[in-house]
């Protein structure tokens, strides 16, 4: 793919499958006959659904794909089993990869359904006489009619390479054009994904024209759009199943912006939204800040505080403007912004990097001090108010300014949080972890501690197409089911689904958007705030009787008194095991070196884990913690007894630290 393609396709026909997937041998069932007696209309196992499932090649259980009710994912979570089959398009999905696939062994799958599934049936040339009074084409008239053969061999071709995700979409379509597409979308939006075939009353894989707005059935079915295409030379058509984009001109899946509207009236009529997964604000409008006058300001934030003290259930959803007065950038602020970070990284990506006139402020992450806000809802929280905070920051703020993990969604993953492919279990490191070049490349390099398990660690960042963590998106959406109350602070609100979370308190309750841009959901909101997030926290906890904490950056060490053999040795010994720990107790790789002292003798730990052993532990032991120094944080010194210390006992200091008097103030034994 050349470099000036753009990076986001509309639909999903643009990634070409993985040849070289390593699960398939280990995780799909070889047994054909058991494939060829299962019906692709087959509900879901667990939501009956019957539009857009996925079979298991594993266990062959059934799940609705993640534009229903995610539970084909779900399934993978809890049962480790990567790969499916998609029963709309034949296309097969690995987890694991995290990509589309195919090979040999999948592609006689498919050949197991077409002996049992009409769509396969050998096509003929024509499904039916053409009607003598309609216009044929004539040659020169675009579309030649002995290109019928050539276009029905191409939809069988396709099925070799398991699915049409494996023909990459053409950019340059000059066919575009008002003759073939009606730019006003008066066509399609009387339309529904649902409306049947207009020739055979087919309802399921059929297409729109995106000229006169007629519906027809696909080439796998009785190729009726294929024969409107010829009969009208309408060439532009848009697919039900996966919203992509066909010209039969080009005898190509075709991709660009000008197509993005009609996706977008498609999108909603599919999903009950529209797909606002894009990046840079696309018009002036979109990137225009607006304030509220001070009464008007005032007058708002007096609403919002007496709505907090009705409130049974308040959460909060936050978005990259929280962040921005720490010096972090966001995305879509445009070069006009007020903001002291500038404009967006999409807005700068968008304008090829075009510095802007005004200075601008910005702060590496791990050196980012939480803001106004960020400290305002850990008091909230700490106060029993607010109950939970969804986040589509990847920054880790929220965490790093005290909200306990139990009660933050990440929607978006952070930056310094790596898991287990295979055990799930986190690990919180204070550093950026993100390493691999490739975007969609999630290993960092390290492996699991645990001895039972050493799966490969990935960091949990999430980038435009891919899934997010069910088990987060699912926990934030139960949050907001039982909220009444929802403050979404510096987001967009463009993004799906994470977007869907504070619309769906909206719809039961009340939804307060702060924002200095528009937002998609202003409309349904009852109450909209344009001013600086900071601003309106300042305000809003004076108005609570509620002092803002000033930040501290709080840190624990765990120190453990263990039984074990050293690696590589068979011989039990005592084991001292010092490790940083997250407040849920999730290790925290905080310490680049530890020295460890004992009378004459000094040992200079440098990595996780870091253990010392000994035959018998009989002296004290003075540490010497090192620390990232991202803050100026200085070494600090802890003396440990572990003759006073039982096997398999350990003990919990807590440390704080002060970043703007440069100074531990706090050391403290929790055991």
């Amino acid at each position: 793919m050349s470099s000036d393609q753009p990076q986001e396709f509309l639909g999903s026909f643009g990634v070409v499958p993985k040849e070289d997937c390593p699960h398939i041998s280990r995780h799909v069932k070889i047994d054909m006959d058991v494939y060829a007696r299962i019906s692709r209309k087959s509900p879901c196992h667990l939501c009956s659904n019957t539009n857009e499932n996925w079979l298991c090649l594993e266990c062959l259980f059934i799940g609705c794909s993640r534009y229903i009710n995610s539970h084909m994912s779900l399934h993978n979570n809890e049962e480790s089993h990567p790969i499916a089959f998609s029963f709309t398009d034949c296309s097969f999905w690995c987890y694991d990869c995290d990509s589309y696939i195919t090979s040999p062994l999948l592609i006689s799958i498919v050949e197991a359904f077409q002996n049992q599934d009409t769509r396969f049936v050998q096509v003929q040339t024509r499904s039916q006489p053409m009607d003598i009074d309609q216009p044929r084409l004539e040659p020169g008239d675009g579309i030649r009619v002995d290109e019928l053969e050539k276009e029905l061999a191409a939809a069988r071709n396709a099925r070799q390479f398991g699915g049409m995700y494996a023909v990459s979409p053409k950019y340059d379509c000059p066919h575009i054009l008002p003759e073939y597409f009606d730019s006003s979308l008066e066509a399609i939006k009387h339309i529904e994904i649902t409306d049947p075939c207009g020739d055979c009353q087919y309802i399921g894989e059929n297409w729109v024209c995106l000229k006169c707005g007629v519906v027809k059935c696909s080439r796998y079915i009785k190729e009726h759009m294929l024969m409107h295409a010829l009969e009208t030379a309408h060439c532009l058509s848009l697919s039900f199943s996966d919203l992509s984009f066909w010209c039969y001109q080009c005898e190509s899946y075709i991709a660009s912006d000008e197509l993005n509207d009609a996706y977008n009236v498609c999108a909603e009529k599919k999903f009950g939204k529209v797909n606002t997964n894009t990046s840079a604000h696309r018009t002036e409008e979109e990137k225009k800040e607006y304030f509220d006058s001070p009464e008007e300001l005032e007058r708002k934030i007096d609403i919002l505080a007496q709505w907090i003290r009705e409130s049974s259930h308040f959460m909060a959803f936050t978005g990259a403007g929280v962040s921005t007065s720490s010096g972090i950038p966001d995305y879509r602020s445009g070069y006009g912004t007020v903001l002291q970070t500038g404009p967006g990284a999409w807005e700068r990506k968008a304008h090829n990097g075009k510095k802007p006139e005004k200075p601008t402020k910005r702060v590496a992450m791990e050196k980012a001090i939480p803001t106004l806000t960020h400290m305002s809802f850990v008091k909230l929280m700490q106060e029993g108010v607010l109950k939970y905070v969804a986040s589509q920051n990847t920054d880790g703020m929220h965490r790093k300014s005290g909200i306990p993990p139990e009660n933050l969604g990440e929607l978006h993953g952070n930056t310094n949080l790596e898991v287990c492919n295979r055990c799930h279990k986190e690990y919180m490191r204070d550093y950026g972890v993100r390493s691999n070049p490739f975007v969609n490349q999630h290993e960092t390099g390290q492996k699991c501690d645990d001895p039972y398990c050493g799966g490969d660690l990935l960091d949990t960042i999430i980038n435009f197409g891919e899934n997010l963590n069910q088990n987060i998106l699912e926990k934030a959406f139960q949050m907001a089911s039982i909220s009444d109350l929802c403050l979404a602070m510096g987001s967009s609100l463009r993004v799906t689904p994470a977007a869907n979370i504070p619309e769906l308190v909206g719809k039961q309750g009340r939804l307060v958007i702060v924002n200095l841009q528009k937002t998609p959901l202003d409309r349904k909101a009852q109450l909209v705030i344009h001013a600086m997030c900071d601003t309106v926290m300042e305000k809003l906890m004076e108005r609570l009787g509620l002092e803002i904490p000033q930040f501290r950056l709080v840190r624990r060490v765990k120190i453990s008194k263990l039984s074990e053999a050293e690696p590589g040795h068979s011989t039990v010994k005592e084991c001292m095991h010092f490790q940083g720990i997250d407040s849920n107790e999730d290790p925290y790789s905080l310490f680049p070196k530890i020295e460890v002292r004992s009378g004459f003798n000094q040992v200079v730990l440098t990595k996780d884990p870091m253990k010392l052993y000994a035959k018998h532990f009989n002296q004290v032991l003075e540490l010497k913690l090192h620390f990232q120094g991202h803050y100026g944080e200085t070494p600090l010194e802890i003396i440990i007894d572990p003759t006073q210390m039982e096997v398999n006992s350990h003990k919990v200091f807590i440390m704080v630290f002060n970043p703007y008097e440069g100074e531990w103030e706090q050391l403290s034994n929790l055991s």
